[in-house]
């Protein structure tokens, strides 16, 4: 009897074992893969037209004061020609901070002691993004003429060499087939017209201030013309 018993014991435990070792090993659930935030880069991509430009053209100004006088200018251009399909376009430029300083934009027309357009107001007391619409002014730019625009900040008008400035190249070209400014800031982009994109996304911005991902290819589509990363900010619109 007590053969058995041990015998029945011993299967018993042998069977046990052998349940152990066919049944799989729990496995530990691996953690779900969280997302990433989304990359806000690469929505726009500029592409400049081909041929010959002004290499290099684009002035940026750094800071020369003190005080209040201190200010840097940016105008929003890429650093050759910049095309644009619209006869009056916006031009739009960054100053860094408030200036007391009197202010001044222009625009040139080469081998023409005259300026196309002049305007001078007393102060740049706004810092930020500023901007201008030639059409208020009816200023029209003649189709495949290089224009260059400035804007300044004058701290002596008896010698204009002290002044903060910061410059840069226009063209008004014909929009080929399927180009317009229904297109969109990319579409415009990637076909070349550097100024009918930033007045889109600028637009765009504008309906949507709290878009991140606008923000963000705002400063994407600046980096890619050498513009530094500029904060963000409502638009001061020059009259």
């Amino acid at each position: 009897m007590k053969r058995a018993s041990l015998t029945l014991v011993i299967a018993f435990f042998a069977a046990l074992a052998h349940a152990q070792q066919a049944a799989p090993a729990p496995q530990t659930p691996s953690p779900t893969p969280t997302k990433g935030p989304q990359s806000l880069r690469g929505r726009l991509n500029y592409k400049p037209p081909p041929g010959p430009g002004v290499p290099s053209a684009r002035v940026d100004a750094g800071s020369r004061g003190d005080g209040d006088e201190v200010a840097s200018l940016y105008v929003i251009a890429p650093q050759d020609v910049g095309f644009t399909t619209q006869a009056e376009p916006s031009l739009y430029w960054f100053q860094t901070a408030p200036a007391t300083l009197p202010f001044e934009i222009s625009v040139l027309k080469p081998n023409d002691p005259t300026p196309l357009l002049r305007v001078r107001r007393s102060d740049a007391s706004t810092g930020g993004f500023h901007h201008l619409d030639l059409v208020a002014h009816g200023i029209h730019l003649a189709p495949g003429v290089n224009y260059q625009w400035v804007v300044a900040l004058v701290r002596d008008p008896q010698s204009r060499s002290r002044d903060i400035v910061s410059s840069g190249w226009i063209r008004h070209v014909a929009a080929r087939d399927g180009d317009s400014p229904r297109s969109g800031a990319a579409g415009m982009a990637a076909a070349g017209f550097w100024y009918d994109a930033v007045a889109a996304l600028f637009a765009q911005i504008d309906a949507h201030p709290q878009d991140a991902q606008l923000a963000a290819d705002r400063r994407d589509l600046f980096s890619q013309v050498g513009l530094p990363p500029l904060p963000n900010g409502p638009v001061t619109k020059r009259k």
